[in-house]
């Protein structure tokens, strides 16, 4: 009997033991940092991607906001983060790209391109030049006819000062053959109020932040992409229009430490290949993120954004823009 119950203890304390490693585990979980409020866009993809990455990986993922400073600040967490596969960085291209273009790494406290890694696009999105009623126009062609006749209305809101927004508005009005002066704006949404007020004639945002706004009070006149978007098939491209626009899509990716083990940041974008492949996942970012689920690989995320860094680096120099 003694011995039963001695066998018995035994059995349990090795059960113990061996479930300690386990329960270490569970207590550090892969962590996706946002470096922007919850409820946004990032936020939503990270969220959407958070559970099925879950799954494929076999290891709790959770999502941390972490906002402030346009993301810089989730960067800097990220950049000092342990690189052993757990803290992953979520951030649109607006992110990635103009302040590494504009500032240098002092000034951001990280060094993009030094302190993290690429590990793979997640979405893409086209942005969209829209107006007001203010303006008659219905297509591009009108729109720049119409700004040649009312220069003092030749202006675009913009949701930050000197972000992605104003540099692709300054692209725009060079390609539309007119100069657009930025008009700031602390986010979208006050935005879009003034532009269903008639208040502000054009805008440049994001085309899924206005698809669920009537067409009779924002017109969208072209989307800068190299074909029509999938969630606004009716909407044509600049380049449909005549006018070739050196801006491809917007996107949103994912990026690691700078010394995170190779193996593990192939794991990560192999999973996210597989969870952006699967249709329910697909469906969601399109409904509920109003973006296209796309995956782009490591190496081509980095080559593409290295080259972006490079042609906007070059814009901004050239506008005369100084932070």
């Amino acid at each position: 009997m003694k011995s039963s119950i001695y066998l018995q203890s035994a059995m349990v304390l090795a059960s113990a033991t061996f479930a300690l490693p386990a329960l270490a585990q569970e207590k550090h979980p892969i962590t996706i940092v946002v470096g922007f409020a919850a409820g946004g866009t990032t936020d939503t993809v990270a969220r959407i991607l958070s559970e099925p990455l879950s799954k494929e990986l076999g290891e709790t993922v959770i999502v941390m906001n972490r906002s402030g400073a346009g993301g810089r600040i989730a960067a800097e967490y990220v950049k000092n983060a342990k690189p052993d596969g757990k803290t992953y960085l979520i951030g649109p291209d607006g992110w990635a790209i103009f302040p590494t273009a504009m500032h240098s790494p002092a000034t951001l406290r990280y060094d993009l391109m030094k302190d993290l890694r690429t590990v793979a696009q997640v979405v893409s999105y086209p942005l969209a030049l829209v107006v007001s009623n203010q303006v008659p126009a219905t297509n591009l062609k009108d729109y720049a006819a119409w700004l040649q006749e009312n220069p003092q209305k030749a202006q675009f809101g913009t949701p930050a000062p000197g972000g992605q927004v104003q540099f692709v508005g300054w692209v725009a009005g060079k390609t539309l053959g007119t100069k657009i002066e930025p008009v700031t704006y602390r986010g979208t949404s006050p935005m879009i109020v003034d532009l269903l007020g008639e208040q502000l004639p054009a805008a440049i945002l994001p085309t899924g932040a206005i698809l669920d706004q009537s067409r009779d009070k924002i017109k969208i006149l072209g989307v800068m992409a190299e074909q029509r978007w999938e969630l606004a098939p009716d909407v044509p491209t600049f380049i449909e229009q005549g006018y070739n626009l050196e801006v491809g899509e917007a996107w949103q990716g994912f990026f690691a430490p700078a010394d995170t083990p190779t193996a593990e940041v192939n794991k990560m974008e192999a999973a996210l290949q597989k969870v952006l492949a699967r249709n329910d996942i697909k469906e969601s970012i399109r409904s509920k993120a109003m973006l296209s689920p796309k995956f782009v690989p490591a190496d081509e995320m980095e080559k593409m954004l290295n080259r972006d860094i490079e042609y906007w680096g070059k814009v901004i120099k050239d506008s005369g823009y100084q932070p």
